[in-house]
């Protein structure tokens, strides 16, 4: 029994169009263009990133600001469920915007609070 347990299982035959690209694969490495497409590519995701991330940073920068003028007429409880509003808000924000340094962790703690439930 533990013979048939250690013996490797066999790999099931890849199909006809498998076996065409693997080989293509194996005999044109990458040209120049492959190389320099990637190499853009990355580049532009990178840009795309860092543009979102500029993004959420500037709204909620925009939204301090406004807080300040706002809570200047606005009794406390008021204040507090603005907050709160905002802070759900500005959470999903950064999910949407894939800012997943500020998505995760204020999903997390929104999550503890509305739970009641302490994390793992």
């Amino acid at each position: 029994m533990l013979e048939s347990q250690l013996e490797p299982k066999e790999t099931p035959m890849p199909s006809a169009i498998g076996r065409v690209l693997a080989k293509i694969e194996r005999d044109s490495p990458p040209t120049q263009i492959d190389v320099t497409a990637a190499s853009l590519e990355r580049s532009l995701q990178r840009e795309i990133d860092l543009r979102r991330e500029e993004r959420f940073f500037w709204v909620m920068v925009s939204v301090m600001l406004v807080d300040a003028l706002i809570f200047q007429s606005v009794p406390w409880p008021g204040c507090i469920v603005l907050v709160l509003l905002q802070l759900i808000l500005l959470a999903h924000l950064a999910k949407w915007l894939g800012v997943e340094q500020i998505a995760v962790p204020l999903l997390a703690m929104l999550n503890r609070y509305m739970t009641g439930k302490p994390e793992k």
